[in-house]
């Protein structure tokens, strides 16, 4: 019980965070927040299912009502675990409601399914004694919730591609603490660990968020500046002639036509289609970064000159076929200006970022002539 009064305590305080920081009202974190609170729910029910073989009258109803909310409610956690997971992988509203429907559907029958189970004896009995018993099929009334788990974890694992290391990390490891713990649970009669190591899994997906929003550009959801300055410096630290990187940096021909002409809402919306054309055109390795305003600064893994033109003409072809589709009013257009990073032309971060924009505004006015 002391160990999840310690576990609530800690939820409400992540809780209090989400509420208190308008910049995380996203999807992301809207489920985040779901997570935290049904978390929060299981310990309480947890709390009340723990007062067996006490025989005052109270304790048998918070026991027999615990008990009975703590099994049918069971999968909650790992369905919105799995909710959250789909829209990290896709970042897509319209496949997180799908999965919300076919879920909601499975968690309805499974509510059927325990409660007849219950009713029955076969997930546990509770005597007159207030003494709680665990029934012939207890492990089953795991499955669906155990099946989530499972499902998610494969998953991620197959979505990696989709997904930073860092975020690929944290969700593969929200799975390892209860893991443990469940095994406990089943094999060692009275230890009930398994909310309190969903506390650990969401403290861990709660620091990998918090660093997230530092470094991620909120419209674009690409890496921001200051996260781009401080992969430079360490891009420029482990820099050698035998060993380099290039950059590009990007700016949106028109863009301030595309405000005044179409609004602001339409402009934030082509600033979202060019990274998202960005990020299809490079690899999972490379830094895609928004500068500032307009302008977005790729950092890549290539130390030769020809390589980086044939990422900038992938980066063009991209453009051009998205254009062909006619799906704005406005056409997507490019001035770029590229280098390979070389320690005796360029001194540090701040000067190669300068060559860079000094090249890309060279390649705005070739376009203008």
């Amino acid at each position: 019980m002391v160990l999840s009064f310690y576990s609530i305590m800690i939820l409400v305080i992540f809780l209090y965070f989400t509420y208190k920081y308008k910049y995380q009202k996203t999807v992301e974190q809207t489920l985040f927040k779901y997570l935290i609170i049904s978390n929060i729910v299981m310990n309480v029910l947890d709390v009340l299912s723990r007062f067996d073989g006490l025989e005052q009258p109270y304790f048998a109803i918070f026991n027999q009502i615990g008990n009975y909310l703590v099994f049918i409610l069971t999968p909650l956690l790992p369905l919105i675990w799995t909710l959250y997971v789909n829209y990290r992988v896709n970042l897509s509203k319209r496949k997180l409601n799908q999965w919300i429907s076919i879920l909601l559907i499975l968690f309805a029958i499974n509510l059927v399914f325990a409660t007849i189970a219950i009713s029955r004896g076969l997930y546990y009995t509770i005597n007159e004694q207030n003494i709680y018993e665990r029934g012939p099929l207890y492990v089953l009334s795991f499955v669906y919730a155990y099946g989530l788990m499972i499902f998610s974890m494969f998953y991620i694992i197959k979505n990696q591609s989709r997904i930073d290391k860092r975020q690929f990390k944290s969700l593969i490891a929200f799975v390892i603490p209860p893991v443990f713990a469940s095994i406990i649970h089943i094999f060692f009669y009275g230890y009930s660990l398994i909310y309190n190591s969903i506390t650990i899994s969401i403290l861990l997906v709660f620091i990998d968020t918090q660093a997230n929003q530092m470094e991620i550009d909120y419209l674009t959801n690409v890496f921001n500046r200051k996260k781009l300055q401080q992969h430079l410096v360490e891009r420029i630290n482990n820099a050698s002639k035998e060993h380099s990187f290039a950059a590009s940096m990007i700016d949106l021909d028109n863009f301030k036509q595309i405000n005044d002409t179409y609004g602001h809402t339409e402009g934030d919306i082509a600033l979202q289609v060019v990274a998202q054309l960005l990020k299809d055109a490079t690899s999972k390795d490379a830094l895609i970064a928004r500068y500032g305003g307009d302008e977005f600064c790729i950092v890549i893994d290539i130390d030769d000159e020809d390589e980086i033109k044939q990422l900038n003409q992938a980066i063009e072809h991209r453009v051009q076929s998205y254009n062909a589709l006619g799906l704005k009013p406005y056409l997507i257009e490019f001035s770029i200006g590229y280098e390979v990073f070389d320690k005796e032309k360029h001194q540090n971060a701040n000067a190669f970022i300068d060559v860079l924009d000094q090249f890309m505004y060279q390649d705005k006015e070739k376009k203008k002539n």
